[in-house]
């Protein structure tokens, strides 16, 4: 009787630890279709894969799979879709999906690259485009547009950029 009992102990606990060891949990496949759309981005935003897969990861954390499912970033399947441009996520997603891409990416650098070459502007121009584009402005960018408020994410980079171009 005694074997029996520690035999089925034994077999159970062999099950868990098999189990435990199986495929990657679906906030793993989350994170991971997350970096391969980051990877299959545009030029001018690119991303190293640490970047994309830190991104991933962290976004799964911050904002959760079931709120990425629901702000249509995620699919059932857990594929990631690859627009965000109707995402309307509540602030504190946001914030924590903006914390995710500025915490694993330089993203002042990645706006300067995306803006383009400043070498025919002169130093006072770009003086204060580099003042303007601070890493609070752009996680603030991050914010508005991951909020669905796209006045408010024009108006983060559109009015400093602006004001700057008439500095020169």
């Amino acid at each position: 009787m005694k074997f029996r009992t520690l035999s089925a102990v034994v077999a159970a606990s062999m099950a868990l630890t098999l189990s435990a060891c199986g495929g990657p949990s679906d906030e793993d496949k989350a994170a991971t279709a997350l970096s391969k759309s980051l990877m299959k981005g545009s030029d001018t935003l690119k991303v190293t894969q640490k970047e994309a897969d830190c991104v991933g990861k962290k976004m799964v954390d911050n904002v959760g799979l079931k709120d990425l499912q629901k702000y249509g970033l995620i699919t059932k399947d857990l594929k990631a879709d690859n627009s965000v441009d109707n995402v309307k996520m509540s602030k504190e997603d946001a914030t924590g999906a903006a914390d995710a891409i500025t915490d694993c990416t330089d993203t002042v650098a990645l706006m300067k690259k995306s803006m383009g070459s400043t070498d025919a502007l002169d130093a006072k121009t770009k003086k204060c485009l580099d003042d303007a584009l601070t890493e609070d402005t752009v996680h603030d960018l991050f914010v508005a547009l991951f909020s669905g408020d796209t006045a408010a994410a024009q108006q983060k980079i559109a009015e400093p950029m602006t004001k700057c171009l008439k500095v020169g």
